[in-house]
């Protein structure tokens, strides 16, 4: 599978994911409804821009997952991310106040589900 297919596939809850040099945006609203929001003010837009509710979910055997992330601002002093393993909530992962970008990287705490062709 293509990389823009792998990582448009990793983003749920989202309308659309952008490409922007090689950096990967979900957005949570069409275009016209950030550019709605947007006029309204500053505020709104980088609210609307926000990822909450946005999710990446994959299946992996790796004992550690990470990633990198950048933000153009924020309308909370936290950068937060929650991680889930299996469905299950598992711990939150917080970074420094307004950190424009940065790293989170993840040590797995449970063993992988085993599929049905494992255990037959």
């Amino acid at each position: 599978m293509e990389q823009e297919s792998v990582i448009s596939n990793l983003f749920h809850h989202c309308t659309k994911v952008v490409n922007h040099n090689g950096i990967y945006y979900p957005q949570r609203f069409s275009d016209s409804m950030l550019k709605f929001y947007g006029d309204m003010d500053e505020g709104k837009e980088i609210r609307a821009r926000s990822a909450a509710g946005i999710t990446m979910e994959c299946m992996t055997d790796a004992s550690e997952v990470s990633f990198s992330y950048t933000s153009k601002g924020f309308c909370r002093d936290i950068v937060a991310f929650d991680i889930f393993e299996n469905d299950v909530f598992m711990t939150t992962m917080t970074e420094p106040e307004h950190s424009l970008s940065g790293r989170i990287c993840y040590r797995k705490r449970t063993q992988p589900v085993p599929s049905f062709d494992d255990t037959v």
